[in-house]
């Protein structure tokens, strides 16, 4: 639960600051004021999660027709799960984007020494050998 006006939850700095695992060191110090100060980080992260809902509900509206006409008008139907597909593709590409522009504008690796990010970074290779 996020802090309201009158200080009832909690902050989402306290949240972020707060989640250290065993292998994460710090956790996620200093995420708080990337997406507080990067317009890119902020743009990216809302892309991303938004292309993905927009593919969720491309295969939701693909196995669960909202309307009965729907379930027997397959032209439609695929139309409309191409159409979900495409868009949230999209957004995903244009969260890759801007996440490629705060990388190069807005990032400082000599201030951000050690935080999640830098650590990702620095691990990148582990990280794509385990994804192939």
């Amino acid at each position: 639960m996020y802090r309201t006006n009158w200080g009832i939850g909690h902050g989402i700095k306290d949240i972020l600051e707060a989640h250290k695992g065993p292998f994460t060191g710090q956790g996620h110090k200093g995420l708080y004021e990337i997406l507080t100060t990067s317009w890119h980080a902020q743009l990216s992260l809302n892309l991303a999660m938004l292309g993905s809902l927009t593919i969720v509900v491309a295969h939701h509206m693909y196995s669960m027709p909202p309307y009965p006409y729907l379930a027997t008008d397959y032209g439609t139907q695929l139309s409309l799960f191409t159409h979900h597909m495409w868009i949230g593709g999209f957004l995903i590409v244009g969260a890759a984007a801007h996440a490629a522009i705060f990388m190069v504008r807005d990032y400082d690796p000599t201030t951000r020494y050690n935080d999640l990010l830098d650590r990702v970074l620095r691990h990148h290779d582990a990280i794509i050998s385990h994804l192939n």
